[in-house]
């Protein structure tokens, strides 16, 4: 039997509310479930293979599973992940059995992920992610921002952004914006990976320092492309244009 503990960190001082506490979590294979509410603090509930330690500031940082980790999948270095959970030379761990933390967080949410992380947010109002290593993160709309950076091969799909979009990509991974009007959108790559916006974007500031492909399907305004590497910038334009590839449309 599973038995679950909570921890509900405050925020002290009143002067303190103005800064949304921050998350950190760092476990080889994980499972993280973000609710955001109405709320100036946090709430975190983990099982008992993942400890939590509170930081200055009303934010916290989350450990744990090594050892549960080396006794299920021995030798765990050259893991990856899948679909369906972790695994290395045909053992896996399915997701259903990896340990989980739910945290209740502000609509302002700020989350650092470093592991073999599998994450899922519900709707807020913004979110400041950043995320190292595999697996895969699954984000409700946001009305008011998203900043993102994926480190590693794993991935960050976002449904629907509204206001701001900040996204970098260093290495292999992959960020996609489903939908959603954002008035600017910042796009760094760093690596051979892929940012995708398929919303409607402002003003475009892109950034290519690698071999990757970052993509808008849709730009109304003016855009700003850097080139250091042999990777592409490609956007769409309305007005019967199909794409735009470096400064130049077709």
């Amino acid at each position: 039997m599973k038995f679950l503990f909570s921890l509900t960190i405050a925020l002290g001082a009143p002067a303190l509310a103005l800064a949304a506490p921050a998350l950190t979590l760092e476990a080889p294979a994980a499972r993280l479930v973000v609710i955001p509410e109405a709320r100036p603090d946090m709430a975190l509930t983990a099982d008992p293979r993942l400890a939590i330690h509170p930081v200055a500031g009303g934010g916290a940082r989350v450990t744990g599973a090594s050892s549960w980790l080396e006794q299920t999948l021995p030798w765990v270095f050259g893991y990856r992940c899948t679909a369906a959970g972790v695994s290395r030379w045909g053992r896996a761990i399915a997701l259903k059995d990896l340990p989980t933390l739910t945290a209740r967080v502000p609509l302002d949410a700020d989350i650092t992920t470093r592991g073999a992380v599998f994450g899922q947010a519900g709707a807020g109002r913004s979110l400041k992610l950043s995320a190292t290593g595999c697996g895969t993160w699954r984000l409700a709309p946001l009305s008011s921002g998203l900043t993102v950076t994926q480190t590693g091969p794993g991935q960050v799909i976002a449904s629907h952004v509204d206001g701001a979009l900040k996204a970098t990509v260093d290495g292999s991974g992959t960020i996609v914006v489903g939908q959603g009007v954002t008035s600017t959108a910042k796009l760094i790559m760093k690596g051979d990976g892929r940012i995708d916006d398929r919303g409607t974007v402002g003003m475009l500031d892109a950034e290519m320092r690698g071999s990757g492909l970052i993509t808008v399907r849709l730009l109304a305004g003016q855009a700003k492309v850097a080139y250091d590497g042999d990777g592409n910038v490609r956007w769409g334009r309305p007005k019967g244009k199909k794409f735009c590839a470096g400064l130049a449309c077709y």
